[in-house]
This record gives C-alpha cells, structure tokens and sequence, in this order.
C-alpha cells in the first residue's frame, strides 16, 4: 500500500468520524429542543393519606414552571374539592402556588379529586396558559374492619343431623381499597358454648363466605342451643377485626324406643 493511499484511508477515517460527532451533536440538540419545548407546569406526584392527622391546614404540593421562576404569573384553581364537592377541601395561595387540603379525607366516599388550575398574568389576569389539571389520589388507610352482614345468624339444626354443615352462612366485607391487605381478610371459629360437637367454618367459592360445619353429634337431652363466635380478621397493620355471633337451636329427633316402666305385680293379677 503506498503512502498516498494510506493517508486517503486516513482521511476518510477522520471524516466519518466527524460527520459521525456532527451528526450525534445535531441529535442531542433536537432531542434536548424536544424536551425543552415539552415543559411546562410542573407538580410534584399527589398522594394524601386518608384521615391525616393534621394540624390543618396542610401543605399538599406546589406548583412551578420548570424553565424558569415567573414572579409575573399567579395560579387559580376549580374542580373537585374546590368549586364542585366537597367544596372548600383544597385551596391555592396564587402568588406562591403552594396548595393546601384543609380536613381530613376519607377514602371510602372520595378515592380522587380531578382539579384544573389556570396560570394568569398578575397584572391584567388574561390566561397566560390554557387550563391545565392535576389529580389527588387518596392513600388508603387501614381504617376499617370487616364487617358481617348479619351479626347475628340463628338458624335450627335437627339432634340426628349427621356431621358436616348447618344452614348458616357467614358473609363477611371491607370496603377498604381493594386486593390490598387493608380489606383482605380470614375468617375462624374463637370460641363456642357447649364445647362440643365441634365447630369450624367451609371455604365456600368466594372468600368472603363461609359455612358452619362441626364434627361429632348433637344430643338434644345435654344441650338445646349453641353460641358460636366467629372473627374476621383482616391483615392490614394494624389488624382490625369484628365478630359475629351464631344461635344454634337443636330441635328433638325421635332418638329413643318408649320403653316400659317398672309395675308391681299385684297391679297385673286378674281376678278368677
């Protein structure tokens, strides 16, 4: 290979290099013009604890724009919480942008709050950004127990009634958030009178039934009525639970012969 053909390939080399430098420097620049020209309004990620303790009020958020800090813009807000209800539950310092709640909220009747908020001139008010919004989502809380639906089952059960079930059903639920530990939960048997037979609960297809079962036999003459107490117990931290109570009445099955009583002879002579 002669000098000459070497330095071409050089050259070559160098200038792809180049081109290859120009190319990605180009790509950087409209990439970062891309992502320069997608910020705006900027809020950080808005997740409240339900029921919060306070003191009230209490600062949510704020909001800012990421280019640069505008002491020319104020900010005003409406929706959910605010103009829709519950009214009055989220406010906005305007100059500042700081947002505040100012009570307690609870999950089970508001999950979410869906809020728009404009971007005014300070001066003449006219709209400097077009309504943007932002959501609140509220943070569940482990604040309920199961609750049984009824409390309280009565229900009868024949003395020769073989082991397994009785007709009483328990149905259990927890409306807190879904498929969380918080309003997931088991169901047991913690205490009965008499002792025995014994009682247990059945895994019925859903989880929040359950059927009294028991294993061994009902004698009507030793016991007329049981209590059972069963617990729903869920596994948020901490637990919370609840009870229900089952009234067993043993009806009499015609388990024994009549049978004939002692008689003194004198009473069975027959006269000649």
């Amino acid at each position: 290979m002669t000098k000459s053909s070497l330095f071409l390939i050089l050259l070559s080399l160098v200038d792809v290099a180049a081109t290859s430098k120009k190319d990605t420097s180009n790509r950087e620049k409209r990439d970062a013009v891309l992502i320069r020209s997608k910020r705006r309004w900027v809020l950080s990620t808005i997740d409240l604890e339900e029921n919060m303790p306070g003191p009230y009020p209490s600062i949510v958020t704020q909001m800012f724009n990421d280019k640069k800090q505008d002491d020319n813009v104020k900010f005003r807000i409406k929706g959910d919480g605010v103009t829709q209800g519950p009214i009055g539950l989220f406010s906005i310092d305007e100059y500042t942008g700081i947002l505040y709640v100012h009570r307690p909220i609870d999950r089970e009747i508001n999950p979410i709050f869906h809020v728009d908020f404009d971007v005014l001139d300070r001066q003449t008010d006219a709209t400097v950004d077009k309504t943007l919004s932002f959501n609140v989502e509220i943070k569940d809380k482990n604040d309920n127990s199961p609750q049984f639906t009824p409390s309280t089952i009565r229900a009868s059960v024949p003395e020769n009634t073989p082991e397994g079930t009785v007709q009483a059903t328990l149905q259990a639920f927890d409306i807190d958030q879904k498929d969380t530990p918080n309003s997931q939960f088991t169901m047991a048997v913690v205490s009965q009178e008499p002792a025995s037979p014994k009682f247990t609960l059945k895994d019925l297809p859903t989880s929040t039934v359950k059927q009294l079962a028991f294993t061994g036999c009902f004698d009507y003459d030793k016991a007329k009525h049981y209590k059972v107490l069963v617990e729903a117990k869920d596994q948020g931290t901490p637990t919370m639970s609840s009870t229900a109570t089952v009234i067993l009445d043993v009806t009499d099955s015609n388990t024994h012969p009549p049978e004939f009583s002692s008689v003194s002879q004198a009473s069975h002579t027959i006269p000649v």
